[in-house]
């Protein structure tokens, strides 16, 4: 239907494209914000754990730190994104893994004890019991995938009724 030399053209034009505009987002983010490995050497020092915590301290909520300077983005994943970044873990600093997390069993001794019903009131309830400090994981469906997860009903003590 079209003619091999109108695709090869239309391909070569969507290719410029693609590279003029990988080369105006880079030049804005270079002027914008200063470069990756300082932007992480920043993060590093100031010894947050996780990602939620990077967006709580540039929100300003956590009052023990500096201010985020402005020349430092909060989205880094998508702005660093082909520019060195790697991980939230390596961008923080930490190690591969900062949460040590009870068995499948212990976690669900604990969960159940606090009477939960819901899964909505599991994630409401998971801060405020101040469960991660007791190494139950917020999504235990995913952290226990391969070493005891069954289902919501079970971790949560509830009799599922069969209808009939």
């Amino acid at each position: 239907m079209y003619d091999k030399s109108f695709i090869w053209l239309f391909t070569g034009i969507h290719l410029i494209i693609i590279l003029f505009l990988n080369h105006l987002r880079n030049n804005f983010i270079n002027s914008k914000y200063i470069p990756y490995d300082k932007t992480r050497a920043f993060a590093v020092k100031l010894n947050l754990r996780s990602s939620t915590e990077w967006f709580d301290y540039c929100k300003g909520s956590l009052k023990d730190k500096p201010p985020k300077p402005v020349n430092i983005p909060i989205a880094v994943a998508s702005i660093y994104k082909g520019c060195g970044w790697i991980s939230w873990y390596h961008f923080l600093g930490n190690q591969k893994s900062v949460f040590n997390k009870i068995p499948c069993e212990q976690a669900r001794d604990i969960v159940r004890s606090l009477g939960i019903k819901t899964v909505v009131e599991y994630n409401e309830k998971h801060d405020e019991y101040e469960l991660r400090d007791k190494g139950v994981p917020k999504s235990p469906m995913f952290a226990y995938m391969d070493s005891g997860w069954i289902n919501w009903h079970d971790y949560l003590g509830k009799v599922k009724k069969l209808k009939i």
